[in-house]
């Protein structure tokens, strides 16, 4: 946990979630239109051979696929893009591994969550859908959370709620903690509060290269 930061960076005041981990992949750029083929091209499959060859098989999906539908699809359908490969990762590693392949590979990377604020395609390039990163921990003396990203506001609520707390959380709590926060986020109870980024401590993410890093507003600050 980091420690607490004067001012509006605090961990949790009386009535919100301080600490988030965030583990995402790094987003490139270009976009393309999605295309109504289900096969995969060779290129595509190069990149899946590779992917699969160093991670769980069934972490790794290509158009034709019982769940690659299931899994690009966003809450919101303003891009209907068609990655060459998505990985569903199970752990930060999964994705620090999948996104030094893609670098290689220089194709595009998009992360997505719930798919609330999808605004990047991976069409021909990498999805990473962190849906399945659930882990939440509580701290109640600090009044701080620190949370994975395919975790939900109601999850976190419920379990924030369990030590008299309350995370700042916005009227929808369907979406992503980390998507919302690291979008600044208001809050319902924002005009007490102030925005919910103004409560993080410690972001852990992975970085365009495939390296895990841990960032404060001491250490690596500018990215913070």
């Amino acid at each position: 946990m980091s420690q607490q930061q004067p001012g509006r960076r605090t961990a949790l005041k009386a009535a919100g979630a301080g600490a988030l981990a965030v583990a995402t992949g790094a987003v490139a750029t270009g976009t393309a239109s999605a295309q109504d083929s289900t096969t995969a091209i060779p290129g595509e499959r190069t990149l899946a051979a590779q992917l699969r060859r160093a991670l769980p098989d069934d972490r790794v999906l290509v158009r034709g696929d019982a769940a690659y539908d299931a899994e690009r699809a966003a809450y919101h359908r303003v891009i209907d893009h068609h990655p060459a490969a998505i990985v569903v990762p199970c752990h930060a590693d999964d994705i620090a591994t999948a996104v030094r392949i893609a670098s290689h590979h220089r194709v595009p990377i998009a992360v997505q969550a719930t798919g609330h604020g999808i605004s990047r395609s991976a069409h021909g390039g990498l999805l990473i859908n962190t849906r399945q990163l659930k882990r939440i921990r509580i701290d109640p003396s600090q009044r701080t959370a620190v949370v994975s990203p395919g975790v939900v506001f109601s999850e976190l609520i419920d379990a924030a709620a369990a030590h008299g707390l309350a995370p700042a959380s916005g009227s929808a709590v369907d979406v992503s903690v980390t998507g919302y926060t690291s979008g600044g986020g208001l809050p319902v109870i924002g005009r007490t509060v102030g925005f919910a980024a103004d409560h993080v401590t410690r972001v852990d993410l992975v970085d365009a290269k495939g390296r895990r890093r841990r960032l404060t507003p001491h250490r690596d600050a500018d990215l913070f």
